[in-house]
């Protein structure tokens, strides 16, 4: 925004690679708490030399965590500096940020370079066994690396590793999370949780990071998000709304979890309200008597023929015929089932909503009632109406 500079060199223009200055952290004002990624990195790989910790970095300003693709970019400019200045790898401040760009990449779906720093990471701590925070990164490179291989041999390997180290060192709250996490695996759900096991980790995260933290409001996310995947569509909105509010006033509005809260609330606002205008069509028609006329749905045609029967009143007459689905238009909201994909059929038989229309590709948009499945574009002839 206009006047806004760089907090860390004030420069106001694009840095030296052309890095524009960014935001994403709860300082507050319109030109505040801006800055350059090569700033970032240049300041926290001074601090963290300094004072060696792992984790995700702070905002020096307002100490919200930076999280997302922009604690990812700062992460590995940090990395970059420290290659070019020859550091040992041995470091601790080298190891610490092999590690936080392992957990930026896994939240920011970069999963292939959480890998490599992840095995890059055990690869020093097993040819220096002596140092003394060894065994620390090498319990966090595996867990970080079981998180990235999922519910595969590979990928409990890891985590038994992991669990079997973190057990000899006494850290005892990791063991409970690698646990939980072994379990998931051995009931074929990894990385899927319940409404009650995401309170549990809501209440825990509260506990560890407060209830203001980003942390917290990133577990009131998930919390939400399971509840709308089991159906209770009613207290997800509650949760959703009341986190949204925090974070707007926590985090900040263009936070990527306040973002995130927001499109959720907005889903599941639209999944209560929808069944009221569920099978309200608009009529595709040369005529232009019954052309974009509002009509309904009222059942499935007899015959198998796919069609159905339409009823549109007009002129005080209730007029009934039979249509497919491509001679009107659907209206948002309109419960649907996928049926025939051939390149996604995963999705077939799953239930979701229209969203809209995509006039240029002639598909709707879907929104399933599974949220972890995202959205999809559908063609006409592929949507059987839910009646």
């Amino acid at each position: 925004p206009e006047g806004a500079s760089c907090w860390i060199c004030l420069g106001e223009d694009p840095d030296e690679k052309g890095g524009r200055l960014l935001r994403n952290c709860s300082c507050r004002g319109e030109a505040s708490g801006f800055a350059h990624v090569s700033c970032l990195a240049q300041c926290t790989a001074k601090k963290l030399e300094q004072s060696p910790k792992l984790g995700r970095f702070k905002c020096l300003n307002c100490n919200q965590p930076y999280g997302g693709d922009l604690a990812l970019a700062v992460a590995t400019g940090r990395l970059d500096i420290y290659k070019r200045k020859q550091m040992p790898k041995a470091n601790p401040a080298y190891l610490s940020t092999l590690l936080d760009i392992g957990i930026c990449s896994i939240s920011s779906q970069e999963r292939s370079q959480g890998k490599y720093v992840y095995q890059e990471a055990l690869d020093i701590v097993r040819s220096n066994p002596m140092l003394p925070y060894s065994d620390a990164v090498e319990v966090n490179a595996l867990k970080g690396m079981g998180t990235i291989l999922g519910n595969t041999e590979e990928g409990v390997k890891c985590l038994k590793m992991a669990h079997a180290h973190a057990k000899r060192i006494g850290a005892h709250g990791t063991v409970g999370e690698i646990e939980q996490m072994l379990r998931l695996c051995e009931r074929g759900r990894y990385d899927v949780f319940s409404s009650d096991e995401m309170r549990q980790s809501l209440k825990d995260s509260i506990k560890s990071n407060g209830k203001d933290g980003e942390t917290s409001y990133k577990a009131r996310l998930l919390l939400a998000k399971t509840l709308g995947d089991e159906g209770k569509v009613e207290e997800a909105l509650s949760v959703a709304r009341s986190a949204l509010d925090g974070a707007r006033r926590t985090l900040g509005p263009e936070h990527s979890v306040t973002e995130g809260l927001h499109r959720l609330t907005f889903n599941l606002s639209s999944l209560q309200d929808w069944p009221k205008s569920a099978h309200e069509v608009h009529l595709i028609s040369d005529n232009p008597d019954l052309n974009n006329k509002s009509a309904a749905v009222v059942r499935l045609a007899k015959g198998g023929s796919g069609k159905y029967v339409v009823s549109f009143k007009g002129n005080g007459e209730d007029k009934r015929f039979k249509a497919n689905i491509s001679q009107f238009r659907l209206s948002v909201g309109t419960p649907v089932v996928c049926l025939g994909l051939v390149n996604a059929t995963h999705l077939n038989d799953k239930q979701g909503y229209v969203m809209s229309f995509n006039e240029e590709r002639e598909r709707y948009e879907i929104s399933f009632a599974d949220f972890s499945l995202g959205k999809c574009l559908v063609r006409p002839h592929n949507l059987k109406i839910i009646i």
